[in-house]
């Protein structure tokens, strides 16, 4: 794990952490929750095959500590190259995407329970290698495109 200062001037620094850790991955999503003063990160690849485990990096120790999550409920199913997004209001982690799926999934926070959402309108195509934002503004909707949401 590496942490960049972001004083002046800015600096790499590694953070040492304690075991268990994941396994290495690529394509994985990754939330800060302020809340609770950890980076949780979900799903991801390694050597083709995809994962559906959620990892907490708890930040607030003098070493960073990793625990593999004990969600709650179904969880969405295996990938990659997906977003996630921090969603402050309802505390939730909520995942979008990936190869061949256009499934929104959202976990909460506190209670660690995995919940599919239906958006309301016409379904948007599977994307995967996006970006995605929250946007707190209520009523304002972005439109999402291959190179992220606007």
């Amino acid at each position: 794990m590496w942490a960049l200062s972001l004083s002046n001037p800015a600096f790499w620094t590694v953070l040492p952490t304690i075991d268990p850790m994941p396994s290495w991955r690529s394509y994985s999503s990754a939330i800060y929750d302020p809340v609770g003063d950890r980076m949780l990160v979900f799903g991801g690849q390694s050597g083709g095959t995809p994962f559906n485990e959620t990892w907490s990096l708890s930040l607030s120790p003098a070493f960073p500590t990793w625990e593999l999550l004990a969600t709650q409920g179904t969880p969405p199913p295996a990938r990659s190259r997906h977003t996630a997004i921090y969603d402050p209001v309802r505390q939730r982690m909520v995942v979008y995407g990936g190869p061949l799926l256009n499934d929104v999934w959202a976990l909460s926070l506190t209670t660690l329970e995995w919940t599919q959402l239906f958006p309301a309108g016409r379904p948007v195509l599977e994307r995967y290698g996006h970006a995605a934002a929250y946007d707190p503004v209520p009523g304002r909707h972005g439109r999402v495109r291959r190179t992220g949401v606007v």
